[in-house]
């Protein structure tokens, strides 16, 4: 997990601030309504293992088509 302070909200984004001074802009509609300026935040990727095996599986049979493969 990475930790992030909301910074501001601008454009329709929450600017998010990173220790490292790096930012991210966040969809403000993607945030609860709780969260508000100089809240800390955390920040979790997950791996979907299921959509990524769909997709590599989708991208295979799109390949075999365009290639005429059966």
């Amino acid at each position: 997990m990475i930790k992030a302070v909301v910074d501001r909200f601008e454009n329709g984004y929450a600017v998010l601030s990173f220790k490292d001074g790096q930012t991210l802009n966040w969809p403000i509609e993607k945030l609860s309504s709780e969260i508000h300026e100089g809240d800390v935040v955390w920040l979790c990727l997950s791996k979907d293992q299921k959509r990524t095996t769909d997709q590599q599986q989708l991208a295979k049979v799109i390949l075999n088509e365009l290639l005429g493969e059966d």
